[in-house]
């Protein structure tokens, strides 16, 4: 081992000794060795930062959007229950359509419900984006 990192340090050219340079399988012995070396360092840090990761909740980030429950109506077709921060979203959500079916705050206990109209869907990117930006 202690040859091998010998071998990455030290110039191929001193290996010579009489300034010749090294053989072809030394070159290649190097390389293999080098690369060897990079892509265990790389596993390391990646290892490293992934345990990093799930040891610190401050690292995390929360989603923005949350799908809390889900209900299926038949072929394609359901109502989910989306949580935004600060509302809960109720979506009639159809292959061809998605529709606002209720708006509910997410803190309140007895929630209210307002009636929407239905969104197309080539709109509703749009307004999504503007209901995010609004808060």
């Amino acid at each position: 081992m202690a040859l091998a990192l010998l071998t990455m340090v030290i110039p191929a050219a001193a290996w010579g000794g009489d300034g010749t340079a090294p053989s072809t399988p030394f070159l290649f012995l190097r390389m293999i060795l080098s690369l060897a070396f990079v892509l265990a360092l790389l596993f390391g840090l990646l290892h490293g930062l992934r345990r990093w990761n799930m040891r610190n909740p401050s690292a995390r980030v929360a989603p923005l959007l949350t799908s809390k429950a889900r209900l299926d109506l038949g072929q394609r077709r359901e109502i989910r229950l989306i949580e935004i921060p600060g509302r809960v979203l109720v979506l009639g959500i159809t292959p061809d359509r998605m529709d606002l079916l209720a708006e509910m705050p997410a803190d309140s206990e007895t929630p209210t419900v307002e009636a929407a109209a239905p969104i197309p869907l080539s709109q509703f990117g749009h307004r999504m984006q503007k209901l995010i930006t609004s808060l």
